[in-house]
This record gives structure tokens, sequence and C-alpha cells, in this order.
């Protein structure tokens, strides 16, 4: 599939395999090196909303860097998405997905009964990361999707997703003082994330 190359630019330094087996599950974890998901998704001026221990390694347990406090002002760097489960698809019947003009292709992916398709990481905009025959695409959701609660009850349709895919941001901040060190960030202890979504710095700035 031709939409390799175009998550490699989108996501420099995703992780790829050269070896993996048809319908063999991607590298885990799946780490999307720059990442910024969502819509509107932007790095820069962000603000603390509550106590936040920013952290000297992506990793739990690492030690501390520094406190970021509620109200400060700091940088955010880059981000890194960690995929450490990623989600299955499977399908019951033949599917010819046709790519929507972006990413710009003419190429249509079949899928046929007993394919596994693995979601990995959201891009925004409907978009996301999967894995499918040893190697990553970009494409939309077009399978069945369900609450949490009925995953496993409610398998019906030619293709059904049918776990969830469980994945961390990792951001990396910079103070005022010029440390740097990493977060994960959440909507109610950091703002700034997404500024064309009235979620600019100015929410928790302040405080």
């Amino acid at each position: 599939m031709r939409h390799l190359l175009l998550v490699s630019i989108l996501l420099p330094g995703i992780a790829s395999s050269q070896t993996t087996r048809p319908n063999s599950p991607p590298p885990q974890p799946w780490i999307a090196i720059g990442a910024c998901p969502g819509e509107g998704c932007s790095f820069g001026a962000w603000s603390a909303c509550s106590t936040v221990v920013a952290i000297k390694e992506k990793r739990p347990g690492a030690p501390p860097a520094f406190t970021l406090r509620p109200g400060d002002r700091f940088t955010a760097v880059t981000g890194d998405v960690h995929v450490e489960v990623p989600g299955i698809v499977v399908f019951r019947d033949t599917i010819s997905y046709v790519p929507e003009p972006w990413p710009p292709s003419q190429d249509t992916v079949p899928f046929r009964p007993g394919d596994t398709l693995y979601v990995l990481n959201y891009l925004g905009e409907g978009l996301l990361v999967w894995w499918f025959r040893g190697q990553a695409d970009t494409g939309r959701v077009f399978w069945r999707d369900r609450p949490d609660r009925d995953l496993d009850s409610n398998r019906a349709g030619p293709a059904v997703l049918v776990r969830r895919p469980k994945a961390v941001w990792w951001v990396r901040v910079r103070n005022a003082r010029g440390q740097q060190g990493w977060v994960v960030p959440s909507y109610a202890t950091l703002a700034g994330g997404s500024p064309h979504y009235d979620d600019g710095p100015e929410r928790c700035a302040g405080r």
C-alpha cells in the first residue's frame, strides 16, 4: 500500500517492522514520535490547571524533573504516543476500503474474512494509523464501533471492533527556567493543546 510513506512524513520516527507475517501484530509498544493527536492539537504555550510533576523519562515511576503549579505557563515541546495494546478489528465478510481524497490515493484496500486489522494511534479529523499485513497505513473508521460495554455482546456486521487500543500520550515540556521533563496530559491538569477549540492556556492560567 502506498500510504506508508505518508505516515512516515506525518509522524517521523514512527516505529515499523520489515519482517512481520501477514496479519501478525505490530511491534509493541508502537511509538508514534512527534505525535499530537486530535483535531486542532498543537504544541507551544500551555498552562497548568493543577499541580503536575514532570518526570525525567517516559515511564511511570521515573525521577521527578520539576513541578508545575496551578497557573504556571510552560512550553509543550513535542510528544510521543505509546500504543501499549493495539485495537483489533475482525472481518466476517469481504470489504473493499476506498480511501477518501486525503490521503490522496486511488488504491483500494481489500479486507477478507479471517483478516485482522490492528488499530494504532489517532491522528485527528477522523484519521488514524492502523497496521495490516505487516505495515502501517492511514485511514478512517469504516467498521462497526460500539460503546465499550457492547464490544463483547454485539459483534454483528462485516467489520467489527472487538478491542480498543490502549495508548499513553507523553508530552515533553519546558518550564520558564528551561528545565525539561515528561508529563501525561489530561483536560483536568493541563490546557493549551487544542487552542482552536477554546482550550488555550488562558483556561488554566492565573488559577
